[in-house]
């Protein structure tokens, strides 16, 4: 692994660390609303180093794409409430859950992870784009849905909904518009600046809720990346079949398959400050499916390399 590979798993657990003995850093930032600057940063910035040139249409890509909704969108929700209930992970955890399973794949490793596998990698690009801007209008009421009855939580799916499109879509297309326009390159420091937003994000959110990460029992957590895992590889299973239904070729049901079972880290953390629940102990969760997906999909899709070349 270089680098690069390293700077977001490795910074996410030195801010785990900080947060439990240096709070007082990200109580003065929470205090001062960065949580928001950071998340317009990482969406600007993300949309600023999007490329399409490599993404080529096929005929077949408009079904795998309505399944990839279907899949991600609409039935990862209630396979996050259904494996939060089973499991009885309780209302944060189980919220965390609930929210990672709603939102859309992550912008950058599923698409990286299909063209290991011998996966269709610009279809995996077309799609996960497709999935982020979808999800920004889907994730608002499926949440609203799925975790509506709890006592503690107002979902306002509306409100929630204008949120997201002035903090993720609206930031995203101004990026990706701004650097075509202005014919601008980047940098490695620019590159690193998403990553590092997240990173103080989910500082700022442990630092305000120092005490649910240090009062979660260590033996919870063999039960949670349990409970992860089970949302992700069902979610896998359910795109692989639905590729097998409209008989695609490996290739695009590889691509398929991770763009629908992967989950994005920054818009989760994204919602959840915006819906005000005890963040730490719902970004425990969020944390956990994030690189449990990183480690099994990256085993995953060199297993299917090797077996793609025998």
């Amino acid at each position: 692994m270089n680098f690069k590979s390293l700077f977001l798993p490795v910074g996410l657990l030195v801010a785990l660390i900080l947060a439990v003995l240096l709070p007082s850093p990200g109580l003065w930032m929470s205090g001062r609303g960065m949580v928001t600057v950071f998340i317009v940063v990482i969406f600007l910035l993300s949309g600023w180093h999007l490329n399409l040139k490599s993404a080529g249409i096929d005929r077949k890509l408009g079904a795998a794409f309505a399944v990839s909704v279907i899949v991600s969108l609409l039935i990862g929700p209630f396979v996050g409430l259904a494996v939060a209930s089973a499991l009885g992970l309780g209302m944060a955890f189980g919220v965390g859950l609930i929210v990672m399973s709603s939102v859309p794949v992550t912008l950058s490793s599923a698409s990286v992870i299909t063209e290991v596998s011998g996966g269709n990698g610009p279809w995996a690009v077309l799609m996960t784009i497709g999935l982020n801007i979808t999800g920004i209008f889907t994730v608002p009421f499926m949440l609203k849905f799925c975790i509506d009855e709890a006592d503690d939580i107002d979902i306002s799916a509306g409100k929630l909904l204008l949120k997201l499109l002035l903090l993720v879509l609206i930031p995203f297309v101004a990026g990706y518009v701004f650097r075509r326009v202005s014919r601008l390159g980047t940098n490695a420091i620019l590159r690193y600046m998403p990553s590092l937003c997240v990173i103080l994000t989910v500082y700022v959110a442990f630092s305000v809720s120092s005490g649910s990460l240090s009062g979660t029992a260590y033996s919870q957590y063999p039960l949670l990346i349990c409970a992860v895992l089970l949302v992700h590889i069902i979610l896998m299973l359910t795109a692989w079949c639905g590729g097998t239904a409209l008989k695609l070729e490996k290739p695009e049901n590889k691509a398929l398959m991770f763009v629908s079972s992967e989950k994005t880290l920054p818009i989760a953390l994204s919602v959840i400050s915006i819906i005000g629940i005890e963040s730490g102990a719902a970004l425990i969760p969020c944390l956990l499916f994030h690189f449990a997906q990183l480690i099994f999909d990256s085993s995953f899709a060199v297993y299917l390399a090797k077996r793609s070349q025998m």
